[in-house]
Order: C-alpha cells, then sequence, then structure tokens
C-alpha cells in the first residue's frame, strides 16, 4: 500500500543529490565520494539515503552541521514564499517542517539543554534556523528572482536551465 502522509511526500521532494548541489559541495555523494567538510584526497565519505544521512562524518559536529543546512534548506521554501506573498498560509511549509521534525529527530541533533523533542529549547533551536532560512534567501534574493522570471517566460525547465541561470547569481 502506498504511503500518502506529508512525510513520505516531503521525502519524495527532498534528495540528496539536489541537496547537495543545494549546498554548493563539490563532486556528487556516492557510496564513496570526498567529504565536504575537510580535505579529502581519495574518497573515505559515504552516502546513505536512510539515516544516518552521512556515514563517513568524522564526528557529531559534521553530522549536526549538514542536518542544520537540510533543515535550513527546508524552512527555505516557505520562506521563499513569503517574499512573493507574504500573507502565505503555514499549512504551505508544512511538509517542509515535517521533514526539518524528521531530519533531526533521524540523525538525534538537538539543542544544547534540550529535555525533549518539542520543549521550549527545541522550537527555539527551529525557530533560529527558520531565521537562518530566511537570511539564506534574502542573501540569494537575485537568484531566485532570476528564478522566477525564467519560470514565468518558460513555465516548466529542467535542472540544468535552472541551476544556468542561478549559479552565477548564488552567494
Amino acid at each position: 500500500m502506498k504511503n500518502n502522509t506529508p512525510i513520505s511526500a516531503a521525502k519524495q521532494r527532498l534528495r540528496i543529490p539536489a541537496l547537495w548541489v543545494h549546498l554548493g559541495f563539490s563532486g556528487e555523494p556516492k557510496t564513496s565520494c570526498r567529504c565536504p567538510w575537510r580535505d579529502d584526497h581519495k574518497p573515505s565519505f559515504s552516502v546513505s539515503h536512510q539515516p544516518p544521512l552521512m556515514q563517513g562524518c568524522q564526528n557529531r559536529r559534521q553530522l549536526r552541521a549538514l542536518v542544520e543546512q537540510m533543515c535550513i534548506g527546508c524552512f527555505s521554501g516557505m520562506a521563499t514564499e513569503r517574499l512573493f506573498d507574504s500573507s502565505a498560509p503555514d499549512f504551505h511549509g508544512e511538509g517542509d517542517e515535517s521533514n526539518a521534525w524528521n531530519l533531526l529527530r533521524d540523525n538525534s541533533v538537538t539543542p544544547r539543554g534540550c529535555r525533549f523533542v518539542g520543549d521550549d529549547v527545541y522550537v527555539g533551536y527551529l525557530q533560529r534556523l527558520r531565521v537562518k532560512a530566511a537570511r539564506f534567501v534574502q542573501r540569494q534574493r537575485p537568484a531566485i528572482d532570476a528564478l522566477a522570471e525564467a519560470l514565468l517566460a518558460k513555465e516548466t525547465m529542467i535542472g540544468a536551465e535552472a541551476m544556468a541561470i542561478v549559479r552565477p547569481l548564488l552567494l
């Protein structure tokens, strides 16, 4: 039976190769690749599609950094939508919100002082990640505007076309 929950829909949209490009890592994610956080002269890093996301992380700090960047990517969707529609309803970001919660939970990433998932410390941590996403979107506004303009003119495009538009503008 097919699982039609918001979580499964988010998992379908959130693909590691796309995130790898979005985060600006060089190379490509594979079962054997170079680590994006250290000078890796030969492949000693592994990307898994099941948690934990990065099997080759040297330590929890690297895993935390990756998961936080992925959460910022999740929250960037709603922040981008609000650039164009400041009254966009919160439910438009529910899938991304759920995906961020799952990324944090599945990889055991919690803020210092958190007693349980959902306590005030945890909720504050998520809010700080949302603020970082909003700042990221503001910095990338020229690329977002260029892509939006191209999509209005063309209506559909493939990933390579989109990357050709935004890559020169990414900060």
